[in-house]
């Protein structure tokens, strides 16, 4: 029985070694190539290609700015002047109705913006003087909060 189960495993070894050397391509073990344990055929290290490597170059330009910041009589295109913000819309249109019989022959206007205010509002202006001349006339009337706003924060 002993001989039996000796040829038995001596036989199914060399089987799987049989397996294990058509699959995979390699052979476990061989003592006299290398410190591997699987050393690769001879077909396999041929057709082996090193990775290339990426080298940066050594210097590197930033690209131009093309930033150039406004003159300093630089007046924004759509300025307006804002007389209020409130959340409640009914605050909101009653405010507005006290200062168009406040402000009579100004265009007075509700804006609502992304934040979740109704800014009320007066003129469009390309002149930052004639806003400015504007802005002291509203706030001798009583609207003492009022400032210089650009319309693109209205949006």
């Amino acid at each position: 029985m002993r001989n039996f189960k000796t040829y038995f495993s001596t036989l199914l070894f060399a089987i799987v070694l049989a397996v294990s050397t058509y699959l995979s391509g390699c052979v476990p073990f061989d003592e006299s190539a290398s410190d591997d344990p699987c050393v690769q055929c001879e077909e396999q290290k041929k057709k082996y290609v090193p990775p290339t490597t990426y080298i940066p170059p050594t210097t590197y330009t930033p690209p131009p700015t093309t930033y150039t910041p406004p003159p300093t009589n630089y007046t924004p295109i759509n300025t307006v002047i804002q007389l209020g913000a409130f959340v409640n819309k009914t605050y909101a249109d009653n405010f507005m109705a006290r200062a168009k019989n406040d402000l009579q022959g100004y265009f007075i206007d509700m804006k609502w913006n992304k934040k979740g205010f109704y800014q009320i509002v007066t003129g469009e202006y390309n002149n930052l003087g004639k806003a400015e001349q504007d802005l002291s006339f509203v706030k001798s009337k009583g609207y003492n909060d009022a400032f210089i706003k650009e319309t693109k924060y209205l949006q």
